[in-house]
């Protein structure tokens, strides 16, 4: 096996992509990003350290789930607030050390 960037390196599926969520980090050089679409074959997820999916199980072997961010999901009005539910799961290889 070849040695990893240090760089991490990101796949974006399309609910995170659609979130808007590169346009928050576009400009950081402390990791990279791909929104590549339609990815068939699991070795193509291998050039990956860190998967942002709408799915809760990881696309591939390898990952882990890391963690997960909520998002809207309606408002209930009877109490006043704003419910959540989880929109977008990251997965980590789990031969990566954890960033924090």
């Amino acid at each position: 096996r070849k040695q990893r960037n240090p760089t991490p390196y990101i796949h974006i599926a399309n609910i995170a992509a659609i979130s808007g969520v590169t346009r928050f980090g576009q400009d950081e050089k402390c990791y990279r990003y791909s929104k590549e679409e339609h990815i068939a074959d699991p070795k193509d997820f291998e050039k990956f350290d860190f998967l942002l999916s709408e799915e809760r199980a990881p696309p591939v072997e390898g990952f882990e789930l890391w963690f997960l961010q909520e998002g809207f999901a309606g408002m209930d009005l009877a109490r006043l607030r704003v419910k959540t539910k989880p929109v977008v799961y990251v997965h980590k290889r789990k031969t990566v050390r954890n960033l924090v």
